[in-house]
């Protein structure tokens, strides 16, 4: 008979800790300061989503070490990587208007994603040696560079459209600019911009998982501000709250640290599960 002294007890409390849920402490935090997982140091957002994501992970699944704690990749500066993306995401601003062009542009983000390890391979280093924006900026075209994927974010735009349509011309009357939307990574969950060509409704990653409720609350947000309805507040804050929307920002990261493949991303977009 074998017995190693403590481990009853450690299973105990790890899975006291499951029920309970994990780093409810900060989540707490992040809701009385406003904030989002974004505005944490780079090791603390990693450690943070992986709490949350390791809290929902069945048994089978968890991981046996300290998966979340990687080194630091020797650093690599590549001007053009955001406006790579910028330039994408822009010809994506109208959803399904541009589906004579997706094969052409899913060709485009491909070959940006192959240039940019390449061009990590010769300095010896990877992607997740890129500054933090261009290092977003390359997740988010890796993730894109899938039929399933780029299909799924074109169907996200033309769910959110035609209600930020709307929303733009009770924000802007009279305004002969068209309204587009992007997802990306941003510091905030959304917000909306202008410039000479058009009203870009700029969302965070996470509203690729949004279904039409969670868009129809943010355009009556951006319509009403403060005076907006509070079943939609509470709408939008609870979706934000939420692992799915945590969640996205995990896989993308997985992505910069070549933990998860193009193919393995396409699996996530058609199943909606997570590996």
């Amino acid at each position: 008979m074998l017995t190693i002294q403590g481990m009853v007890k450690a299973a105990d409390e790890f899975d006291r800790r499951m029920q309970r849920g994990i780093a409810p402490e900060a989540k707490s935090i992040m809701a009385e300061n406003n904030a989002t997982e974004r505005d944490f140091l780079v090791r603390s957002r990693r450690a943070f989503i992986y709490l949350c994501r390791l809290a929902k992970m069945p048994p089978h699944r968890l991981p046996t070490g300290n998966e979340w704690h990687r080194d630091t990749p020797k650093p690599i500066r590549i001007s053009y990587v955001s406006s790579d993306l910028d330039g994408c995401l822009k010809a994506l601003a109208q959803g399904s208007a541009v589906l004579e062009r997706r094969d052409s542009i899913l060709g485009q983000l491909q070959m940006n994603v192959l240039e940019i390890e390449e061009l990590c391979r010769r300095d010896g280093t990877v992607p997740a040696g890129l500054p933090n924006q261009s290092g977003n900026a390359y997740a988010m075209m890796k993730w894109m560079a899938t039929r399933a994927n780029l299909d799924l974010y074109l169907k996200q735009v033309d769910v959110a459209l035609p209600l930020f349509q709307h929303t733009s011309a009770q924000r802007w009357p009279g305004t002969p600019l068209p309204t587009g939307v992007r997802f990306a990574q941003h510091r905030y969950a959304w917000h909306p911009t202008t410039n000479k060509h058009e009203h870009t409704w700029n969302f965070q990653t996470g509203f690729l998982k949004a279904k039409h409720q969670h868009f129809a609350a943010v355009a009556q947000i951006g319509e009403h501000g403060l005076k907006a309805d509070s079943a939609a507040i509470q709408c939008f804050q609870r979706f934000i709250d939420s692992i799915e929307f945590i969640d996205m920002s995990y896989e993308l990261d997985e992505m910069l640290h070549g933990r998860l493949s193009i193919s393995d991303a396409a699996q996530c977009g058609q199943s909606g599960t997570r590996l």
